[in-house]
């Protein structure tokens, strides 16, 4: 059915449904229960599906003529119409768990995940959620490609390229929030179209910047990004590249303090102090620590793929009794907590103890496991790329299998400062969640209550202007 809708006929329509959806009680002119019922079945029935008119970004087509109230169950509106934004909606999160233990983040609109590629980097700042990776469209929108942010309900892209892609052309492997500012890094260029935001670049809410350049032209970092730590104004950065910004010894890893960039010390011969790529930042007061694939950091012998750096000078985290450092392999994440800094990588036997593989805590002057197999070798038998520590619980993930002997405990298991918590007899040990998703029930400010109905009445009344055809709602949100 092609019907030739107007603009005005559409707002109507909407009105109409965005009313459809609020709670019987909030109606006033509502006769008697019986007749509520029936003329909210006859509506239902009268009903086109949103779905049906949506585009892929959640916008209205508006090739599609409507002259019927349009069915908005299971939809939520994202767009701030009060503010002439068009209307854009998204599928509506469950209001609760829908399986024990784990829950999905949206869709794709057709029954799978709204991610459809590789995610590298997660970060959470408050209620949003930043995950960025090498994928494209996420949750359907056109303009979410490698980084895209989860506000508890619906998906939404950080700005955009000015050709209707993502602002990021390239994966994205770190990423840092602080604030209003979300401090990216990874193998993009050019990043929403400027030619100084190569491989890495800030996000203010509402527009991309790069930091700083190289003086040519060209963004100051030269090759890939991998890790990003932010302390204060300070952003320390890590990577592949060489001669940040034109300094020499900014090799692998910088500091931007918000104008300009500086290295961390030298190798003494006016290289950089690090001699191999960075993966891995952590900061802690006034101390950066440095993991990665280097050896010798600035020219100590014991620096050996994590080394530490108090503002002056690196440092060491202890030896191997034979003057090597005491990891022997690459470091892929590091961790502090407290006095105590935790490392994962490809390393096995730190400082020659024989169950510290894979992953290790320093705890300012030695070295120690977390655990066994119970079999005279370290609990994981395999790297160890990502650690998270919450409640004093050490959270270890990578490409391991049956750790510390457990079967079940395959690239991921928890370590508690003992041993490993085992489901209780009536249920199972205690995980973190997600913050419940605010439903928009009656009563509260989300879309089923009066007063934000009649915002989104005066905000559709202003958009007018945004669906006429020749705009035809291709400004995307």
């Amino acid at each position: 059915m092609h019907l030739n809708a107007t603009p005005l006929r559409l707002v109507a329509l909407l009105c109409v449904s965005l009313l459809a959806t609020m709670a019987p009680g909030a109606h006033t002119a509502v006769p008697t229960a019986d007749a509520a019922t029936a003329g909210t079945a006859a509506a239902a029935a009268a009903a086109i599906p949103l779905a049906d008119v949506l585009a892929a970004d959640g916008s209205i087509r508006t090739d599609t003529g409507i002259n019927a109230p349009l069915d908005m169950a299971g939809w939520s509106l994202l767009s701030n119409l009060s503010a002439g934004d068009a209307p854009r909606f998204a599928k509506t999160a469950p209001a609760g768990p829908t399986t024990a233990g784990w829950n999905a983040l949206g869709d794709n609109g057709a029954g799978d995940g709204a991610l459809t590629g590789g995610i590298y980097t997660i970060a959470v700042s408050g209620s949003d959620v930043y995950v960025g990776g090498q994928f494209t469209d996420a949750a359907g929108i056109a303009t979410a490609d490698n980084i895209a942010k989860w506000n508890g309900s619906a998906w939404s892209a950080l700005g955009d390229n000015g050709a209707g892609d993502g602002a990021l052309n390239g994966g994205v492997n770190a990423i840092a929030v602080v604030g209003s500012d979300v401090y990216v890094g990874g193998d993009f260029q050019n990043a929403a179209g400027i030619a100084t935001a190569d491989w890495v670049a800030t996000w203010n809410g509402s527009t991309w910047s790069a930091l700083g350049s190289n003086g040519a032209g060209d963004g100051a970092l030269n090759n890939s990004v991998f890790a990003i730590a932010v302390s204060g104004s300070d952003a320390y950065v890590g990577g592949n590249f060489t001669n940040a910004a034109g300094v020499a010894a900014a090799d692998n890893l910088a500091k931007w303090d918000g104008s300009a960039w500086s290295a961390l010390g030298d190798n003494g011969a006016g290289d950089g102090a690090l001699n191999s790529y960075l993966n891995t930042i952590a900061v802690s007061g006034s101390d950066v620590y440095a993991g990665g694939n280097f050896t010798n950091a600035a020219g100590i012998a014991t620096a050996d793929y994590l080394a530490t750096w108090n503002g002056s000078a690196w440092s060491a985290l202890g030896d191997n009794g034979a003057g090597n450092g005491a990891l022997n392999n690459i470091v892929e994440a590091i961790v502090i907590s407290g006095s105590d800094v935790y490392a994962g990588g490809g390393f096995t036997n730190a400082a020659t103890i024989a169950t510290a593989d894979y992953l290790a805590t320093w705890n300012g002057s030695a070295w120690s496991a977390l655990g066994s197999n119970g079999a005279g070798n370290g609990a994981l038998n395999s790297d160890a790329d990502a650690i998270a520590i919450a409640g004093g619980n050490v959270y270890a993930a990578g490409y391991f299998a049956d750790a510390a002997g457990i079967a079940t405990a395959d690239r991921v298991a928890i370590w508690n400062g003992s041993a490993q918590p085992q489901p209780t007899p009536g249920g199972e040990t205690a995980t973190p969640s997600l913050p419940p998703t605010d439903t928009g029930g009656a009563g509260t400010d989300g879309p089923g209550s009066l007063g934000q109905f009649l915002l989104s009445l005066a905000g559709l009344l202003m958009a007018v202007r945004l669906l006429t055809p020749s705009r035809a709602l291709s400004r995307k949100s």
